[in-house]
């Protein structure tokens, strides 16, 4: 075992580490204060919302996470292309896209809705997970299509 790569990603983990309670201090921070100050001012906007509730530094740590979401995502969807499981992957970032940017436009109901969060913790896990399974024996034994090469149904 390498020493060295091992004392590089302990670093790597603690400072990860750092960040994420960083960030979370940060939002339970702006989440009190924002508790402390009553605006007395009602929006429909989601980011309207975010901006009342966590104040500006709240959106910019929205924007920041959902953009890492998103292009972690479509990471593993590049990885799946020209997969059979590259249709279930491409929905998922379809969905987790439209949540995080789209839902969050109109409103945040969607994020008051456990089941729909449940789903989308659930889905970015299995996106996540889809490039490190193996194939089944069907797919692993048969020969690569050469590049080009349309698919007929059996």
């Amino acid at each position: 075992m390498n020493l060295c790569s091992t004392a590089a990603s302990e670093d790597s983990s603690r400072k990860l580490l750092v960040a994420f309670v960083f960030v979370l201090v940060v939002v339970v921070g702006a989440y009190e204060f924002s508790r402390l100050v009553p605006v007395g001012v009602g929006v429909e906007s989601g980011f309207g919302t975010l901006v009342l509730k966590l104040g500006i530094g709240g959106v910019i740590l929205w924007f920041i996470i959902s953009i890492a979401i998103i292009v972690s995502a479509w990471k593993g969807v590049k990885k799946l292309r020209g997969s059979h499981r590259f249709p279930v992957a491409f929905s998922i970032f379809l969905y987790a896209t439209v949540l995080l940017m789209s839902m969050t436009f109109t409103s945040m109901v969607a994020y008051e809705d456990f089941v729909i969060n449940t789903y989308f913790g659930l889905m970015l896990g299995i996106l996540f997970r889809l490039s490190t399974l193996p194939l089944s024996s069907q797919f692993a034994n048969a020969p690569a299509p050469a590049p080009g090469t349309r698919l007929r149904a059996g």
